[in-house]
Protein backbone atom coordinates (compact mmCIF):
# COMPACT_ATOMS: atom_id res chain seq x y z
CA UNK A 1 0.00 0.00 0.00
CA UNK A 2 1.19 3.48 -1.00
CA UNK A 3 0.23 7.37 -0.55
CA UNK A 4 1.80 10.00 -1.79
CA UNK A 5 3.33 12.74 0.45
CA UNK A 6 4.39 15.75 -0.13
CA UNK A 7 5.08 14.18 -3.78
CA UNK A 8 6.99 11.20 -2.92
CA UNK A 9 5.10 7.47 -2.83
CA UNK A 10 5.72 6.08 0.49
CA UNK A 11 5.37 2.40 1.22
CA UNK A 12 3.00 2.77 4.32
CA UNK A 13 3.68 -1.00 4.84
CA UNK A 14 7.46 -0.68 5.57
CA UNK A 15 6.87 1.65 8.45
CA UNK A 16 7.07 0.72 12.17
CA UNK A 17 3.52 1.59 13.81
CA UNK A 18 5.28 4.45 16.31
CA UNK A 19 1.63 4.46 17.75
CA UNK A 20 0.11 8.11 19.07
CA UNK A 21 2.55 8.85 21.96
CA UNK A 22 4.66 5.75 22.10
CA UNK A 23 5.23 2.07 19.91
CA UNK A 24 4.16 0.54 22.91
CA UNK A 25 0.84 2.49 24.21
CA UNK A 26 -2.58 1.52 26.03
CA UNK A 27 -5.43 4.17 26.89
CA UNK A 28 -7.58 3.46 29.49
CA UNK A 29 -10.76 4.88 28.91
CA UNK A 30 -14.30 5.72 30.64
CA UNK A 31 -16.34 7.90 32.79
CA UNK A 32 -15.43 10.05 35.70
CA UNK A 33 -15.50 7.62 38.49
CA UNK A 34 -15.04 4.74 36.77
CA UNK A 35 -11.59 4.00 38.04
CA UNK A 36 -8.97 4.89 34.97
CA UNK A 37 -6.54 6.84 37.60
CA UNK A 38 -6.57 3.99 40.12
CA UNK A 39 -6.17 1.19 37.74
CA UNK A 40 -3.26 2.76 36.39
CA UNK A 41 -2.01 3.62 39.32
CA UNK A 42 -1.84 -0.08 40.50
CA UNK A 43 -0.97 -1.42 37.35
CA UNK A 44 2.53 1.14 37.38
CA UNK A 45 3.30 -0.04 41.05
CA UNK A 46 3.24 -3.88 39.70
CA UNK A 47 5.84 -2.71 36.81
CA UNK A 48 8.09 0.31 38.71
CA UNK A 49 10.65 -2.29 39.18
CA UNK A 50 11.08 -3.41 35.94
CA UNK A 51 9.94 -1.34 33.20
CA UNK A 52 9.85 2.41 32.36
CA UNK A 53 5.94 3.44 32.28
CA UNK A 54 4.88 7.26 30.88
CA UNK A 55 1.50 8.10 31.95
CA UNK A 56 -0.12 10.76 29.75
CA UNK A 57 -3.68 12.09 30.86
CA UNK A 58 -6.36 13.88 28.46
CA UNK A 59 -7.77 17.14 30.97
CA UNK A 60 -11.00 17.87 28.92
CA UNK A 61 -10.91 20.74 30.92
CA UNK A 62 -8.25 23.88 31.90
CA UNK A 63 -5.45 23.04 34.08
CA UNK A 64 -2.65 24.58 35.48
CA UNK A 65 0.51 23.11 36.64
CA UNK A 66 2.65 26.56 38.51
CA UNK A 67 1.94 28.03 41.77
CA UNK A 68 0.61 31.78 41.15
CA UNK A 69 3.40 34.09 42.14
CA UNK A 70 5.98 31.56 41.48
CA UNK A 71 9.10 33.01 39.46
CA UNK A 72 7.58 30.47 36.55
CA UNK A 73 4.53 31.45 36.79
CA UNK A 74 5.44 35.34 37.08
CA UNK A 75 7.53 34.69 33.49
CA UNK A 76 5.06 32.47 32.07
CA UNK A 77 2.59 35.24 32.86
CA UNK A 78 4.46 37.78 31.24
CA UNK A 79 4.97 36.43 27.70
CA UNK A 80 7.18 33.65 27.67
CA UNK A 81 5.63 30.27 25.51
CA UNK A 82 7.77 27.23 27.26
CA UNK A 83 9.00 27.35 30.91
CA UNK A 84 11.03 24.32 31.74
CA UNK A 85 12.44 24.06 35.01
CA UNK A 86 14.58 21.16 36.82
CA UNK A 87 17.20 19.84 39.80
CA UNK A 88 19.22 16.86 40.03
CA UNK A 89 16.08 14.27 40.31
CA UNK A 90 13.12 16.12 38.13
CA UNK A 91 12.75 18.21 35.65
CA UNK A 92 9.24 19.87 34.19
CA UNK A 93 8.48 21.88 30.88
CA UNK A 94 5.17 23.93 30.94
CA UNK A 95 4.30 24.87 27.09
CA UNK A 96 1.59 27.10 25.99
CA UNK A 97 1.88 25.83 22.24
CA UNK A 98 1.83 21.57 23.20
CA UNK A 99 3.45 20.03 20.10
CA UNK A 100 1.45 18.67 17.40
CA UNK A 101 0.84 15.09 16.74
CA UNK A 102 4.13 14.61 14.47
CA UNK A 103 6.36 15.51 17.67
CA UNK A 104 4.59 14.87 20.65
CA UNK A 105 6.04 11.38 21.14
CA UNK A 106 9.56 12.81 21.38
CA UNK A 107 8.57 13.60 25.29
CA UNK A 108 8.77 9.80 25.97
CA UNK A 109 11.23 8.20 24.18
CA UNK A 110 12.97 7.13 27.34
CA UNK A 111 10.20 4.90 28.03
CA UNK A 112 9.12 1.55 27.32
CA UNK A 113 5.54 1.54 28.04
CA UNK A 114 3.07 4.51 27.93
CA UNK A 115 -0.47 4.32 29.50
CA UNK A 116 -3.32 6.92 28.19
CA UNK A 117 -5.39 8.03 30.49
CA UNK A 118 -8.58 9.49 28.54
CA UNK A 119 -8.30 10.03 24.65
CA UNK A 120 -11.51 7.51 24.10
CA UNK A 121 -12.07 8.60 20.40
CA UNK A 122 -8.76 8.30 19.14
CA UNK A 123 -7.21 5.31 17.73
CA UNK A 124 -4.91 4.19 20.19
CA UNK A 125 -5.60 0.50 21.72
CA UNK A 126 -8.01 0.99 24.61
CA UNK A 127 -9.68 -0.59 27.42
CA UNK A 128 -12.58 0.45 28.68
CA UNK A 129 -13.58 0.81 32.40
CA UNK A 130 -17.09 0.31 32.99
CA UNK A 131 -18.89 3.00 35.17
CA UNK A 132 -22.16 2.66 37.14
CA UNK A 133 -24.32 3.97 34.53
CA UNK A 134 -22.71 1.67 31.65
CA UNK A 135 -22.20 4.97 29.67
CA UNK A 136 -19.31 3.52 28.17
CA UNK A 137 -20.48 0.50 27.10
CA UNK A 138 -23.25 2.64 25.32
CA UNK A 139 -20.48 4.34 23.34
CA UNK A 140 -19.46 0.66 22.44
CA UNK A 141 -22.43 -1.01 21.40
CA UNK A 142 -23.00 2.11 19.30
CA UNK A 143 -19.68 2.05 17.70
CA UNK A 144 -18.39 5.57 19.11
CA UNK A 145 -15.60 3.75 20.21
CA UNK A 146 -12.42 2.06 18.02
CA UNK A 147 -9.68 -0.33 18.38
CA UNK A 148 -10.97 -1.54 21.85
CA UNK A 149 -9.25 -3.92 22.89
CA UNK A 150 -10.69 -5.42 26.28
CA UNK A 151 -12.88 -4.63 29.35
CA UNK A 152 -12.72 -3.81 33.22
CA UNK A 153 -15.60 -3.64 35.21
CA UNK A 154 -16.57 -4.55 39.13
CA UNK A 155 -18.65 -7.38 38.68
CA UNK A 156 -17.29 -10.64 37.84
CA UNK A 157 -19.11 -11.13 34.42
CA UNK A 158 -20.08 -8.71 31.71
CA UNK A 159 -22.90 -9.48 28.75
CA UNK A 160 -23.39 -8.51 25.14
CA UNK A 161 -19.19 -7.28 24.88
CA UNK A 162 -18.88 -9.12 20.83
CA UNK A 163 -16.35 -11.50 22.91
CA UNK A 164 -13.97 -9.02 23.85
CA UNK A 165 -11.72 -10.26 27.02
CA UNK A 166 -13.35 -9.04 30.08
CA UNK A 167 -11.49 -8.62 33.20
CA UNK A 168 -12.54 -7.67 37.33
CA UNK A 169 -11.04 -4.10 38.20
CA UNK A 170 -8.89 -6.43 40.80
CA UNK A 171 -7.29 -8.87 38.79
CA UNK A 172 -4.21 -6.43 38.16
CA UNK A 173 -1.37 -9.56 36.97
CA UNK A 174 -4.24 -10.53 34.58
CA UNK A 175 -4.62 -7.00 33.11
CA UNK A 176 -0.68 -7.01 32.68
CA UNK A 177 -0.04 -10.28 31.15
CA UNK A 178 -2.82 -9.07 28.81
CA UNK A 179 -1.18 -5.93 27.78
CA UNK A 180 1.86 -7.75 27.76
CA UNK A 181 0.50 -9.84 25.66
CA UNK A 182 -0.94 -7.96 22.90
CA UNK A 183 2.71 -5.55 23.28
CA UNK A 184 4.61 -9.25 22.39
CA UNK A 185 2.29 -9.59 19.46
CA UNK A 186 3.59 -6.53 17.82
CA UNK A 187 7.27 -7.12 18.43
CA UNK A 188 6.52 -10.68 16.86
CA UNK A 189 5.55 -8.99 13.46
CA UNK A 190 9.01 -7.21 13.16
CA UNK A 191 11.79 -8.89 11.08
CA UNK A 192 15.26 -9.06 12.55
CA UNK A 193 17.56 -7.75 9.42
CA UNK A 194 21.22 -8.55 9.49
CA UNK A 195 23.80 -6.11 8.75
CA UNK A 196 27.49 -6.39 8.39
CA UNK A 197 29.77 -3.54 7.91
CA UNK A 198 32.42 -3.77 5.88
CA UNK A 199 34.00 -0.10 5.88
CA UNK A 200 36.78 0.48 2.85
CA UNK A 201 40.73 0.15 2.93
CA UNK A 202 42.45 0.06 6.60
CA UNK A 203 45.54 3.00 6.29
CA UNK A 204 46.61 0.59 9.60
CA UNK A 205 46.26 -2.96 7.60
CA UNK A 206 46.79 -1.32 3.93
CA UNK A 207 44.03 -3.22 2.92
CA UNK A 208 40.52 -3.74 2.83
CA UNK A 209 39.93 -5.99 5.88
CA UNK A 210 36.58 -8.02 4.80
CA UNK A 211 38.41 -9.62 2.21
CA UNK A 212 40.89 -10.83 4.90
CA UNK A 213 41.04 -14.85 5.42
CA UNK A 214 40.08 -16.26 8.91
CA UNK A 215 38.21 -18.76 8.64
CA UNK A 216 38.40 -20.23 5.12
CA UNK A 217 36.66 -17.52 3.43
CA UNK A 218 36.91 -13.83 3.48
CA UNK A 219 35.60 -12.06 6.85
CA UNK A 220 33.17 -10.22 4.90
CA UNK A 221 31.92 -14.11 3.77
CA UNK A 222 32.11 -15.43 7.28
CA UNK A 223 30.32 -12.70 9.28
CA UNK A 224 27.64 -12.50 6.32
CA UNK A 225 26.73 -16.78 7.67
CA UNK A 226 27.05 -15.74 11.14
CA UNK A 227 23.93 -13.48 10.63
CA UNK A 228 22.09 -14.69 8.15
CA UNK A 229 20.75 -18.49 9.65
CA UNK A 230 19.23 -15.97 12.32
CA UNK A 231 17.59 -12.87 10.19
CA UNK A 232 14.91 -12.42 7.62
CA UNK A 233 17.14 -10.30 5.03
CA UNK A 234 21.48 -10.10 5.85
CA UNK A 235 22.74 -7.41 3.82
CA UNK A 236 26.59 -6.04 3.07
CA UNK A 237 26.86 -2.43 3.75
CA UNK A 238 29.10 -0.63 0.73
CA UNK A 239 30.06 3.27 0.00
CA UNK A 240 29.37 2.02 -3.30
CA UNK A 241 28.40 -1.00 -5.01
CA UNK A 242 31.03 -4.10 -4.86
CA UNK A 243 31.02 -6.41 -8.12
CA UNK A 244 33.38 -8.30 -6.17
CA UNK A 245 31.06 -9.01 -3.39
CA UNK A 246 28.19 -11.99 -4.49
CA UNK A 247 26.05 -11.14 -1.45
CA UNK A 248 22.95 -8.77 -1.27
CA UNK A 249 24.44 -5.37 -0.98
CA UNK A 250 22.70 -1.81 0.94
CA UNK A 251 24.58 1.14 -0.45
CA UNK A 252 25.60 4.29 1.41
CA UNK A 253 22.52 6.95 0.87
CA UNK A 254 24.32 8.54 3.88
CA UNK A 255 27.91 9.87 2.73
CA UNK A 256 31.04 9.83 4.52
CA UNK A 257 29.29 9.14 7.65
CA UNK A 258 30.99 5.90 8.79
CA UNK A 259 29.04 3.08 10.49
CA UNK A 260 26.19 5.78 11.54
CA UNK A 261 25.65 5.88 7.32
CA UNK A 262 24.93 2.58 6.89
CA UNK A 263 23.00 1.41 9.97
CA UNK A 264 20.58 4.77 8.78
CA UNK A 265 20.75 3.76 5.04
CA UNK A 266 19.28 0.29 6.17
CA UNK A 267 16.77 1.60 8.66
CA UNK A 268 15.73 4.10 5.23
CA UNK A 269 15.43 0.80 3.38
CA UNK A 270 13.10 -1.06 5.87
CA UNK A 271 12.08 1.11 9.36
CA UNK A 272 10.21 -1.55 10.21
CA UNK A 273 12.65 -4.03 11.24
CA UNK A 274 15.11 -4.11 14.12
CA UNK A 275 19.13 -4.51 12.45
CA UNK A 276 21.39 -6.72 14.00
CA UNK A 277 24.82 -5.34 13.22
CA UNK A 278 28.01 -6.56 12.79
CA UNK A 279 31.46 -5.27 11.66
CA UNK A 280 33.81 -7.86 9.42
CA UNK A 281 37.06 -7.17 11.18
CA UNK A 282 35.74 -9.19 14.42
CA UNK A 283 37.37 -12.84 13.80
CA UNK A 284 36.66 -13.98 17.18
CA UNK A 285 32.90 -13.91 16.41
CA UNK A 286 31.26 -16.85 17.70
CA UNK A 287 27.63 -18.47 17.17
CA UNK A 288 27.29 -17.84 20.97
CA UNK A 289 27.90 -14.75 21.06
CA UNK A 290 24.94 -13.83 18.36
CA UNK A 291 22.68 -16.37 19.96
CA UNK A 292 23.08 -14.96 23.35
CA UNK A 293 22.60 -11.43 21.79
CA UNK A 294 19.31 -12.54 20.52
CA UNK A 295 17.88 -14.28 23.40
CA UNK A 296 18.50 -11.28 25.40
CA UNK A 297 17.08 -8.47 23.10
CA UNK A 298 14.88 -6.23 24.55
CA UNK A 299 12.41 -5.07 21.97
CA UNK A 300 11.02 -2.02 24.05
CA UNK A 301 14.40 -0.37 24.54
CA UNK A 302 16.22 1.25 21.48
CA UNK A 303 19.28 -1.47 21.22
CA UNK A 304 20.66 -4.71 22.80
CA UNK A 305 24.18 -4.29 22.65
CA UNK A 306 27.39 -5.74 25.18
CA UNK A 307 29.58 -4.05 27.33
CA UNK A 308 32.80 -3.33 26.51
CA UNK A 309 35.40 -5.18 28.25
CA UNK A 310 37.55 -2.11 28.55
CA UNK A 311 34.93 0.26 30.22
CA UNK A 312 31.78 0.62 31.01
CA UNK A 313 30.75 1.93 26.92
CA UNK A 314 28.38 -0.20 24.68
CA UNK A 315 29.54 -1.95 21.56
CA UNK A 316 27.45 -0.62 18.62
CA UNK A 317 29.27 -2.93 16.40
CA UNK A 318 27.86 -5.77 17.58
CA UNK A 319 24.43 -4.62 18.55
CA UNK A 320 20.86 -4.71 17.68
CA UNK A 321 18.76 -1.81 16.98
CA UNK A 322 15.41 -1.53 17.02
CA UNK A 323 13.20 0.38 15.01
CA UNK A 324 12.55 3.19 17.11
CA UNK A 325 16.10 3.52 17.37
CA UNK A 326 16.14 5.10 14.55
CA UNK A 327 14.77 8.40 15.99
CA UNK A 328 17.87 8.43 18.37
CA UNK A 329 20.21 8.06 15.24
CA UNK A 330 18.74 10.91 13.62
CA UNK A 331 18.58 13.03 16.23
CA UNK A 332 22.36 12.66 17.04
CA UNK A 333 23.16 13.07 13.47
CA UNK A 334 21.27 16.33 13.54
CA UNK A 335 23.70 17.94 16.13
CA UNK A 336 26.41 16.76 14.18
CA UNK A 337 27.46 13.75 15.89
CA UNK A 338 28.07 10.33 13.71
CA UNK A 339 29.12 8.15 16.31
CA UNK A 340 27.01 5.33 16.87
CA UNK A 341 28.25 4.89 20.73
CA UNK A 342 27.80 7.86 21.51
CA UNK A 343 24.09 7.43 20.38
CA UNK A 344 24.07 4.19 22.67
CA UNK A 345 25.19 5.80 25.50
CA UNK A 346 22.44 8.88 25.93
CA UNK A 347 19.73 5.89 24.64
CA UNK A 348 18.12 3.65 26.79
CA UNK A 349 19.64 0.20 25.84
CA UNK A 350 19.82 -3.32 27.33
CA UNK A 351 23.68 -3.36 27.95
CA UNK A 352 24.76 -7.23 28.42
CA UNK A 353 27.82 -8.31 29.89
CA UNK A 354 30.40 -10.56 27.44
CA UNK A 355 29.97 -14.13 27.75
CA UNK A 356 33.57 -15.08 25.88
CA UNK A 357 36.52 -12.62 26.30
CA UNK A 358 37.61 -11.47 23.02
CA UNK A 359 34.77 -12.19 20.72
CA UNK A 360 34.54 -8.59 20.17
CA UNK A 361 38.23 -7.71 19.43
CA UNK A 362 38.90 -6.32 16.21
CA UNK A 363 41.32 -6.23 14.53
CA UNK A 364 43.67 -3.32 12.68
CA UNK A 365 46.90 -4.16 11.53
CA UNK A 366 48.69 -6.59 10.39
CA UNK A 367 50.43 -7.95 13.15
CA UNK A 368 47.50 -8.53 14.76
CA UNK A 369 46.01 -10.17 11.81
CA UNK A 370 48.53 -12.54 11.80
CA UNK A 371 48.38 -12.93 15.34
CA UNK A 372 44.98 -13.69 14.91
CA UNK A 373 45.15 -16.09 12.78
CA UNK A 374 47.84 -18.29 14.81
CA UNK A 375 45.00 -17.95 17.95
CA UNK A 376 42.55 -19.29 15.37
CA UNK A 377 44.56 -21.95 14.08
CA UNK A 378 45.49 -23.02 17.83
CA UNK A 379 41.44 -23.00 18.96
CA UNK A 380 42.45 -19.62 21.01
CA UNK A 381 40.22 -17.20 21.43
Amino acid sequence: MTESTCGTNVNKSRHFDRGTFHPFEMAFCGYSGSGKTTLIKNIVSKLFDNKKIAYIKHDAHHFSMDHQGKDTEVVKAAGAQQIYINNADTEALISSNPKNKYFQSQYFQDCEWAFIEGYKNSKIPKILLVDKENKILDDFKNNQLSNVTAIVGQDESISNINELPYFQRDKIDEIISFIKKGFEEKVSQVPLNGLVLIGGNSSRMGQDKSQLDYHGKPQYEFVFDLLDKHCAETFISVAQENRSIAKPQLTDDFKNFGPMGGILTAMKYNPSAAWLVLACDMPFLTEKTIQFLIDHRDPYKAATAYKSLDNDFPEPLCSIFEPRSISFLYHFLSMGYQCPRKVLINSPINLLLQEESGALDNINTVDEYQQARQKLSQGIN
